[in-house]
């Protein structure tokens, strides 16, 4: 770093703060995995005695990269909408046409996949999905004007929240939903 920082001086305040290029692993790492060079060369470059230390290492990097930049998109999101200064566009944007009704926005957002790990949140839904479709006749007969504008729109969001879910998650999730008690549908 000390021989790189008299080539380019815009690096010197790295150098005097005692950075080393340990601090770029992670970079270096993402760098190569994402140009696509061999798994066996990453490991010698990374110094790893194990191929498997050095798949872990560089899927973790990858993913975490994958997470900043989501969050990056999400963020924008939100100050793109905080900024919009006309209310009446803004409530139209969060309006579904079919149900005239507000939805949850984050469906149609890229940062969505970083939900779709959480066992928890997907035995959640799982379970909501379930004591839905279950109590859907009784639920018409109670309240049909209901059933249309509020358990239906949420039975369909479930089911296609759960059909994004990949089938390892999907089956580590199911077995937390037996265990949900959720409060009486009406």
């Amino acid at each position: 770093m000390a021989d790189l920082a008299t080539e380019q001086p815009s690096i010197l305040p790295l150098v005097q703060g005692s950075c080393t290029g340990q601090n770029f692993r992670p970079t270096i790492a993402l760098i190569e995995r994402l140009s696509g060079t061999s798994l066996l060369m990453i490991q010698k470059l990374l110094n790893h005695s194990h191929s498997t230390t050095t798949t872990i290492y560089t899927e973790r990097v990858h993913t975490h990269s994958i997470l900043l930049n989501k969050s990056k998109e999400f963020q924008h999101y939100l100050v793109d909408n905080a900024l919009n200064g006309d209310i009446e566009n803004r409530n139209k944007a969060l309006k579904n046409k079919e149900f005239n009704e507000p939805v949850d926005q984050w469906l149609n957002c890229e940062a969505k996949r970083i939900w779709f790990k959480d066992h928890e949140v997907i035995a959640e839904w799982i379970a909501w999905e379930k004591a839905i479709r279950e109590s859907e006749e009784e639920l018409k007969f109670d309240n049909i004007v209901r059933w249309e504008n509020y358990w239906l729109p949420r039975l369909v969001k479930f089911q296609s929240l759960i059909s994004m879910v990949l089938e390892v998650d999907k089956r580590n999730a199911l077995e937390l939903a037996k265990h949900i008690k959720l409060p009486p549908l009406s």
